[in-house]
């Protein structure tokens, strides 16, 4: 007989903390993540790191607000 093991669904994990630290902020996000995650900045306009995210994953996709004429910009700062 045959084991058939299910393909691991990438997951979404949204950042509604835009501050340095915490389970919901980018950071903690990155850490919860698996590769092949979505990282969702959609609920932050800024977000300030006092240090650089570690990224351990080998794919990460990080998605956010496009910024528009008078809207901020998302800074982040990720090394892998």
């Amino acid at each position: 007989t045959l084991g058939i093991v299910p393909s691991p669904h990438a997951a979404t994990h949204v950042v509604t903390d835009c501050g340095n630290s915490g389970t919901n902020s980018l950071r903690g996000r990155v850490a919860a993540a698996s590769s092949g995650d979505t990282i969702d900045l959609a609920a932050c306009t800024t977000i300030n790191l006092s240090t650089t995210v570690k990224v351990t994953q080998s794919s990460l996709t990080l998605r956010g607000k496009i910024p528009s004429p008078g809207f901020p910009t998302v800074h982040t700062v990720i090394s892998g």
